[in-house]
């Protein structure tokens, strides 16, 4: 490490990253990296680490102090992260870091391999596009895996029950997955995204604890209902995946249930019996081809937010005015809504009101007397300045009164 250009090189890195905390390494290195490649001993990481971040808090410059004080710094730290090195390499050898628990990658364009300490809590690895295999600990707990096409999975990362999130976004590999997935009670984060997976496996049940489940872009998928038993499940959300009549059986039962998002499927109707996901707080229809909402949308009594923009609604269901919670209705985008139900005007609660690009281009007299504070509508006159809502005055700017 005693080459002029290298010395250069790390003086001006450190300059622009010296506002960086003295827990967290940044490899912000391509330029030194496509010079010299990397460094192979732990001096070297001692003087990069010293060069790029300002370690002001227990170190001041690297002649101050012994080196085997700055390695036992080094060594110790417990976050890494190494984004846009054009190297085929991550750091070698990071068994260095003992106690080295969070590992962020992000757009690596030429990385093949990773490989981790026994240690590791966390990994997230994005935008690597030529990443083959990755070699894990068995204890790891959160796992995120975005933009990696040539990715192949150990089959060990599905058995390993200490873990709680795995998110797979963009992996070619995956057109099933593991059944050993399904056996891990403390899984409590799932998403899949943009991956060639055709349906879930009925042992999904199995998922006693998982909260969160998240299902976007799986070309052909066959949405099983199955999910609605997942009796701890908080939030689903199920976007772009064709499923124009979204199953429902009676006999489910889901408490906890709070956020539901269906946006961008096809849907031609809302499962009738809605009203059996009694918790429910968020529900968003964004972007499908509903032309009504069953009546017994009023009977989720706590729900406070109805998205259902982009949808070819005529009207609102009377039983609207029964979501006596409801704090943000939208219904941006029905190009053929003209009104709303009289019984809209009973929603106390109701704060935000979205209308835009609908047919409805005059202010509605029976808002007058709720306790708006923002509406959407598109005027088909001159708007005027402002408008009073209940107790509230209102300015118009953009299509909106604020």
């Amino acid at each position: 490490m005693n080459d002029p250009i290298k010395k250069v090189l790390l003086e001006k890195y450190a300059e622009k990253y010296k506002s960086i905390s003295s827990n967290k390494i940044l490899f912000k290195i391509k330029h030194l990296l496509e010079i010299s490649g990397y460094p192979n001993n732990m001096y070297d990481w001692v003087q990069i680490y010293n060069s790029l971040i300002n370690i002001n808090h227990n170190i001041d410059i690297i002649n101050s102090v012994s080196y085997q004080n700055l390695s036992i710094k080094l060594i110790d730290t417990n976050y890494i992260e190494i984004n846009n090195s054009e190297s085929f390499l991550i750091p070698p050898k990071l068994s260095f870091f003992r106690n080295l628990k969070v590992l962020d990658i992000y757009n690596c364009p030429y990385i093949l391999n990773v490989s981790t300490n026994q240690y590791l809590q966390k990994l997230l690895i994005k935008d690597c596009y030529k990443l083959v295999t990755i070699d894990l600990n068995e204890t790891i707990k959160d796992v995120v895996l975005i933009n990696l096409p040539s990715l192949i999975l150990p089959e060990y990362l599905f058995t390993n029950t200490d873990l709680n999130k795995l998110i797979l976004n963009n992996i070619k590999s995956i057109n099933i997955l593991s059944n050993q997935i399904y056996n891990n009670i403390n899984l409590n984060g799932l998403s899949l995204i943009n991956l060639s997976l055709k349906s879930l496996d009925l042992n999904i049940i199995n998922l006693i604890n998982l909260k969160y489940l998240e299902l976007i872009s799986l070309q052909d998928f066959r949405f099983n209902d199955i999910v609605f038993e997942l009796k701890n499940l908080i939030i689903l959300k199920i976007n772009y995946i064709n499923i124009p009549n979204l199953p429902l059986r009676n006999n489910i039962i889901n408490n906890n249930l709070k956020i539901l998002n269906l946006k961008h499927n096809n849907l031609t109707q809302l499962f009738p019996n809605i009203h059996i996901l009694t918790n429910l707080q968020e529900l968003n229809l964004e972007d499908n081809k509903l032309s009504y909402l069953p009546d017994n949308i009023g009977n989720l009594p706590n729900l406070t937010q109805l998205i259902i923009d982009k949808n070819n609604l005529i009207s609102l269901p009377d039983s609207i005015g029964q979501l006596n919670n409801l704090k943000t209705l939208s219904v941006n985008d029905n190009n053929n809504l003209k009104s709303f139900p009289e019984s809209l005007k009973l929603l106390s609660n109701l704060y935000t009101l979205e209308f835009l690009n609908t047919k409805i281009i005059k202010i509605p007299k029976l808002i007058y007397n709720m306790n708006l504070r923002k509406i959407g509508i598109t005027l088909s006159k001159k708007q005027p300045k402002h408008i009073i809502v209940g107790n509230n005055k209102l300015f118009y700017e953009n299509n909106y009164f604020l």
